[in-house]
């Protein structure tokens, strides 16, 4: 997985390869980082930590939605929507 140091004591965590991103959304995040995905593409599962009872400054976010996008088929297509929400909220479907 590539680890990302960002301000303010946050750090995003990509995943490399499907294993990486399983393991990453599945049993590294814990239910209040954040996790991002590019929307509707292959791409990253990306996990943003930070300080403990600490919210992201909106740069921060964009920074981690970044990396997802970056980390993406649509690194090279201009703009790219970035899924957002607390990993206590992902899942992984049944049969996956």
């Amino acid at each position: 997985m590539w680890v990302y140091p960002l301000p303010q004591g946050w750090v995003a965590y990509a995943g490399k390869t499907d294993t990486d991103n399983d393991l990453l959304s599945c049993s590294f995040a814990r239910k209040t980082d954040y996790w991002f995905h590019a929307h509707a593409v292959p791409g990253s599962h990306v996990i943003l930590r930070g300080p403990e009872n600490c919210a992201p400054e909106r740069a921060v976010l964009e920074l981690a939605a970044a990396i997802a996008a970056w980390h993406s088929k649509a690194r090279h297509g201009g703009s790219c929507k970035v899924d957002c929400t607390l990993a206590g909220n992902v899942s992984k479907p049944t049969g996956a």
